[in-house]
Formats: structure tokens, sequence, C-alpha cells
């Protein structure tokens, strides 16, 4: 089966109240082509019309347009995601930005090491993402801070254990 996009895209909101605690809002709205006036009347009016009515306060928000699947194919047996490829990435200002990958291919790890090949094409395809390579040049991935990255310096696999076996 093939992932199917969601009709709609869920807002979180994330407020807080005097004693530190935290809880969220969750709001379900139609899924736009165009997020620009979207985006724009989140602080202005969704944001405003929670406080009129809160005695929180606003500390953040999450904008999630999700695809699903709902038959996935069975995935083969080599599959595990306790077994992670770690890409790390530095942004423009020399800060490190982490991605995990679940069951990254055994064949992409170098042998007799847990170095990920950046030399494989498979690889150099993720990697060209999350450097602002590729990525139908509209968007390019950022650290915490804001800061583009720029450039993959390393790739690893790491292995925790397992839970179920």
């Amino acid at each position: 089966m093939a992932l199917v996009e969601r009709s709609y895209q869920l807002l979180t909101i994330q407020m807080r109240d005097r004693d530190l605690n935290k809880s969220s809002v969750e709001m379900r709205f139609s899924a736009l082509a165009d997020l620009t006036d979207f985006l724009l009347a989140i602080p202005t009016v969704v944001v405003a019309a929670l406080a009129g009515i809160s005695d929180a306060v606003v500390v953040g928000w999450t904008l999630t347009r999700q695809a699903v699947d709902s038959a996935p194919a069975d995935p083969g047996e080599a599959s595990d995601v306790e077994r992670k490829g770690v890409f790390s990435a530095l942004t423009d200002n020399g800060h490190t930005v982490t991605v995990s990958v679940p069951s990254i291919k055994n064949t992409l790890v170098i042998d007799r090491t847990n170095q990920i090949n950046l030399a494989d094409a498979l690889v150099i395809a993720f990697t060209n993402i999350l450097d602002g390579t590729t990525l139908l040049d509209t968007a390019f991935m950022v650290s915490n801070r804001d800061e583009p990255v720029i450039e993959v310096i390393k790739g690893e696999k790491h292995h925790r254990a397992s839970s179920k076996g």
C-alpha cells in the first residue's frame, strides 16, 4: 500500500502554569496547500484566543502534517529498529546536529567497524538532504538554534539493548 496523506494538520499548543506544569491543546485543521496565511494566524488568532480563555501562558506550538500507510508491507528479516544509523552534522556556526535512522542497513556499515560509509550512493542521497544540497531547493535542515546545517561529518552504527528480544 502507499502512504496516504491525512486530510488535516495537527496544531499542538504547549502551555505552562504558575507551578511550571506543562500541558497542551491539540486541534486539527483541514490540510492546506498554502500554509502562509495559516502560519500567520496561529500567533495572532489562535494563541490570542487561548490567552483570552486560559490562565496559563503559551510557551510554544507545533504544526504537524501526517501521512500514514494503513497496510504497510512486512519488514524484512534484517530489520531491527534498535540498530540505528546516527549521523552527525555541523551548522554554519559550528554546532552539532544529530539525526538517527532506525534499522540502518548493515551493507552501509564498513566491515569490522561501526562507521557508515559516507561515500555510498544511498548514504549520499540521504546526507544531501541533511546538508542542504537537495530537498527541492526549497527547504534545508536547521539546528534547534535555527542555524543551517552545512556538512555531515560522520555516520556511525549504534545499537541499544532490546526490550523485546
